[in-house]
């Protein structure tokens, strides 16, 4: 087992995910249906290769109100746990639906689709603690299928979550194209969004980014807690 220990981006969303929703998610269109089998292993492989994507939070010191952050810590779990793949079938109508939505984009200004909602924030949150927090939902279709990759903001952001989805396309597409007959055309992953900001390149990381901002923020969130 491998200890890393949490940062202060990490412990401030940790202690805000306790009264809110915390999560990120991002959202790969394939086109044409996923075979869940090949899905599955994709997943897995990306999973096992990520240090992150297979650690969970466990506690490592006594938690105090100072700011040494060595009472939380990511400890990598062997054999990686596997993937948390849920499934929902989508009519004609329903890929009609989520694709018209994507494509319209002055729609995301005004109103976030139940689909989404639903799945990553009207729920109860993933915890860190009890398994490594990655969720998957494939939204599948016979001509077009949608995976969400939902994670709380203590372990991702636009930029690692981006990463994380070119991963799995990529694992997915490679599965795919050493089991199918080459007369056989594949789903093609297409990002719904580019991430082009982040605020935590690397969630396990010591480095500090704007330290004392974020050093400030978790005394006011561990004082709203007392």
């Amino acid at each position: 087992l491998q200890l890393r220990p949490m940062n202060a981006v990490a412990e401030c969303f940790l202690n805000l995910s306790r009264v809110i929703n915390t999560h990120s998610c991002e959202l790969l269109t394939l086109k044409g249906e996923v075979n869940s089998q090949r899905l599955t292993r994709a997943l897995a492989g990306v999973l096992n290769a990520n240090v992150l994507t297979r650690s969970t939070l466990q506690v490592t010191g006594k938690l105090n109100q100072t700011l040494a952050l060595n009472g939380w810590g990511w400890v990598s779990q062997h054999p990686t746990p596997p993937p948390l793949l849920i499934i929902t079938e989508l009519s004609t109508d329903d890929q009609k639906q989520i694709t018209d939505h994507l494509s319209d984009k002055g729609q995301w200004c005004t109103q976030i689709p139940r689909y989404i909602l639903d799945r990553v924030w009207c729920r109860e949150a993933l915890d860190p603690i009890k398994r490594p927090p990655f969720e998957f939902h494939l939204l599948r279709g016979k001509q077009v299928s949608f995976l969400l990759i939902i994670s709380p903001h203590l372990c991702t952001d636009a930029f690692a979550g981006t990463h994380l989805m070119n991963q799995i396309a990529s694992s997915y597409m490679r599965i795919k194209n050493a089991e199918s007959d080459l007369d056989q055309p594949g789903p093609s992953p297409i990002p719904t969004q580019v991430a082009s900001t982040y605020i935590q390149p690397d969630p396990l990381s010591t480095n500090k980014l704007n330290g004392s901002t974020w050093q400030k923020s978790l005394r006011m969130i561990r004082a709203l807690g007392e």
